[in-house]
């Protein structure tokens, strides 16, 4: 019974609260960063003598195979071909998009918890670049740590004269090492961003279930892309943006239901005091 009320409730909260419209700004201004967020993201990343080759990687263990391989042609074409110039306009366009996008969120989760966002424009600017300063780290961290550990594994186990592991080991480890980097983001977001203080526990809810949601989503993404019939009439760089566009609505769609879902579950452990 009480898992039908929170049902409901969920279902009232997606709809009060507009989530399909917060999921389609998050999904636009996403779109709008994603490219100027690949030429930064790549261009530091041949200042520190990473390869284009591990950038590739990292993007395709985060989206679908389809809008990975999509992207993967735009790294490889931006490697060979930015200038200066792009690099500056990349960097004001990366930072302008992604804090329009972190902004969207701040504002649905203000939505999701019942309490109006008075953090002023100067605070909720120097909270976004923050943001946004921390998704590139994330990001660039992600890829060095993978691939120091992945080398330094390698190293050891060669060194004590161990087998090495299998390429079915390494991919899952990678699986692993992205999994947890993305439920730290995730749940970041859900601890800082609220415009009231909550616990980490309470979050824990909502970053769960975002996980599952996404990952589930994906799953589901790519086996309707491979099997829908007809899709490879529109499968073309137009057919790739707009399989893009449809991913970030929905991945946006599902975070914001894990901001009403740790509200949900607060309501609930507040009621339940007050009864009691």
């Amino acid at each position: 019974m009480k898992f039908i009320n929170l049902i409901k409730n969920l279902i009232r909260r997606y709809f009060e609260h507009e989530v399909g419209q917060s999921g389609g700004a998050i999904a636009y201004f996403s779109l709008l960063s994603v490219f100027p967020f690949i030429i930064y993201t790549n261009t530091l990343l041949t200042y520190i003598n990473v390869s284009e080759a591990r950038f590739i990687a990292f993007i395709s263990s985060l989206l679908p195979p389809e809008i990975a391989e999509f992207l993967d042609i735009y790294i490889a074409d931006i490697a060979v071909s930015h200038t200066p110039g792009i690099l500056f306009v990349s960097i004001f366009a990366t930072f302008y998009s992604t804090s329009r996008v972190v902004r969207s969120f701040e504002h649905s989760i203000s939505r999701a918890y019942d309490i109006p966002d008075r953090r002023g424009f100067f605070r909720g600017v120097v909270t976004s670049v923050l943001f946004t300063l921390c998704l590139v780290t994330t990001v660039i961290a992600s890829i060095i740590l993978t691939t120091v550990g992945e080398n330094l594994v390698m190293y050891v186990l060669s060194f004590r004269n161990v087998p090495l592991p299998s390429p079915r080991h390494i991919i899952l480890f990678k699986w692993l090492f992205t999994g947890i980097i993305m439920f730290l983001a995730v749940s970041s977001f859900y601890y800082y961003m609220p415009a009231k203080k909550v616990s980490y526990k309470s979050i824990l809810p909502g970053t769960i279930t975002s996980m599952i949601g996404l990952s589930g989503f994906s799953v589901i993404f790519n086996l309707y892309i491979r099997f829908a019939a007809g899709f490879s009439v529109i499968y073309s760089s137009i057919g790739a943006v707009f399989l893009l566009v449809f991913w970030l609505y929905f991945a946006g769609v599902i975070l914001v239901m894990g901001a009403e879902i740790n509200s949900a579950f607060a309501e609930i452990k507040n009621l339940s005091g007050k009864t009691s």
